[in-house]
């Protein structure tokens, strides 16, 4: 598929429409949540009090992403239904080569994921890697949101748009030991590279200005930032120039923010500066690391799946109970579906 690039007044009405959910109905979804997620009797105890103590408190998002898609890619219904059951309200689907907007098929995948989740009452952004907005932010800004605005006028109905974007591009991760980044990409994070001028403020400036040109060209279309929770730190250090809580908030619905620890007030350490700074109401989401522990390698202490089922609970009760004081709080972002998922699983 060619994406059209048009800044046209129809496009942009086309995509303020996309919020409201279309009564179509995808195949078979079955409106027991408990059968069509093929959820045990001990997992639906588990939601059941999750509900209650957790996300009937506070907003808990999921990343879903490549083990999940390959996990469910022949049910994509028992995972939005597993995800329903919980009561999340919000996805973050990430893009991969199978899922997303670069060939036709990832773009016929999104949709079908797309359909079933908005189905299931739950609002779907796409997080976007387009490493092309640290080179150029104002160029590439304005292609990516037409690509956004395009994806959504072509859906066939409403179950098949998204509501919204997240920048996967953090500048701390641009740095020669991630081979994600492809060569070409100017500038590189170093932890000694500090001032105006200098790389690391040039890439902070640069994600700042293409979440100002995609918020210019795509008006009505949310836009998310995943930040890592040293940023606020090092602008109130004089370390970076620009990249505070307020700069990134300017044209963002809300951040995430990477608090990645196993350990309780590590994580409510590390929101504190945003959670302090923030001005606006439940505009700072604190993003828990939980990959299966399979991809955990040595990062096991910073992942809360390498803990038992109620000591997770445990810890977002804790961390819920701290932040209740700073309206700012939105509530969690769990980084890694498929980790969370085999936590809720487990025998123990």
């Amino acid at each position: 598929m060619m994406f059209r690039i048009i800044f046209s007044g129809m496009t942009v009405l086309a995509v303020l429409a996309f919020q409201g959910c279309s009564s179509t109905k995808p195949y078979s979804a079955d409106p027991n949540l408990e059968k069509a997620g093929n959820i045990t009797p001990k997992m639906a105890n588990r939601a059941r009090i999750f509900r209650k103590s957790i996300s009937g408190k506070t907003e808990c998002d999921f990343i879903v992403s490549a083990p999940s898609y390959r996990g469910h890619a022949n049910n994509y219904d028992q995972l939005a239904a597993r995800l329903a059951a919980l009561g999340v309200k919000t996805v973050y689907l990430d893009s991969t080569q199978e899922v997303g907007m670069k060939t036709d098929e990832s773009i016929r995948e999104l949709r079908n994921i797309l359909k079933v989740m908005r189905y299931r009452k739950l609002k779907c952004y796409l997080i976007v890697y387009d490493y092309q907005l640290i080179n150029t932010p104002e160029q590439s800004g304005k292609t990516l949101a037409a690509k956004l605005l395009d994806f959504n006028s072509n859906a066939e109905n409403n179950l098949e748009k998204l509501d919204g974007m997240v920048n996967g591009i953090v500048p701390d991760q641009i740095d020669y030991n991630n081979y994600k980044v492809p060569n070409g990409i100017w500038y590189r994070w170093n932890s000694q590279s500090w001032g105006k001028g200098r790389d690391n403020d040039i890439l902070m400036q640069n994600c700042l200005k293409s979440l100002e040109t995609i918020k210019s060209a795509a008006p009505g279309f949310p836009i998310l930032q995943i930040v890592n929770h040293t940023y606020q730190k090092l602008y109130e250090e004089g370390k970076l120039n620009c990249g505070s809580s307020a700069a990134f908030l300017k044209n963002t619905q809300y951040l995430l923010v990477e608090c990645y620890s196993n350990y309780q007030r590590d994580v409510f350490e590390y929101a504190l500066p945003y959670l302090k700074t923030a001005k606006r109401q439940k505009s700072i989401t604190i993003m828990l690391k939980s990959d299966p522990k399979t991809f955990l390698g040595g990062a096991i202490e910073k992942s809360i799946s390498s803990k038992e089922w109620f000591r997770v609970l445990g810890d977002l009760r804790f961390i819920i109970r701290a932040t209740k004081r700073y309206p700012a709080f939105r509530g969690f972002a769990f980084n890694n579906y498929a980790g969370f998922e085999d936590v809720w699983e487990s025998i123990e």
